[in-house]
């Protein structure tokens, strides 16, 4: 039987792994997107801000 501070360092890092993998989801459609807009604005040339 797991002593009940290895089950909470366990819990807590099935959980780190968790929000790791949903930011990392979120991060490549933000990727894919922000990818998609610096291709549409070299091709209309628009830089300055």
């Amino acid at each position: 039987m797991a002593s009940n501070s290895q089950m909470q360092i366990a819990s807590s890092l099935a959980w780190r792994f968790r929000i790791a993998l949903s930011v990392d989801r979120m991060a490549s459609k933000f990727d894919s997107s922000y990818a998609t807009c610096a291709q549409v604005r070299t091709e209309y040339g628009t830089y300055d801000e």
